[in-house]
């Protein structure tokens, strides 16, 4: 397809022609786009990301964040995928999700890219924000 997806910037990246693998470190940024391709619809940052070089899936490790731009919403985490096929993010490490109204802590999350529509695997707290 020619509509881009995501767009990821790296300080530095080691390419593994024998495994397919290509790791990025340095702090990495991923911008994902909407479905039409015409604008950034959210961001992850994270210390480190690795690309397997045939699925495109894209796994990003050590303080993930990932900010809706839609969307008020702010998730941390641990490791991240992102599923090109689907173009869906996941987690079943434990995760703090921030938005306009509360703050939530679970474990385990899944998502489409723009963070519009999320489950969390457990939900271990919620807090409501006051006015």
């Amino acid at each position: 397809s020619s509509i881009t997806k995501a767009i990821l910037y790296a300080r530095e990246s080691v390419i593994d022609e024998v495994r397919q693998v290509s790791t990025m470190r340095g702090g990495v940024t991923v911008d994902f786009y909407a479905k039409d391709g015409s604008s950034v619809v959210a961001r992850l940052t994270s210390d480190s990301l690795v690309v397997d070089d045939h699925t495109r899936n894209m796994t990003a490790m050590g303080s993930v964040k990932i900010e809706g731009r839609t969307r008020p919403l702010t998730m941390t985490t641990s490791i991240l995928t992102w599923v090109h096929v689907t173009s869906r993010v996941q987690t079943n490490k434990p995760v703090h999700i921030e938005t306009a109204s509360e703050t939530i802590d679970g474990l385990g999350f899944e998502s489409n890219q723009d963070l519009s529509f999320y489950r969390i695997g457990q939900v271990r707290g919620i807090r409501r924000r006051t006015p």
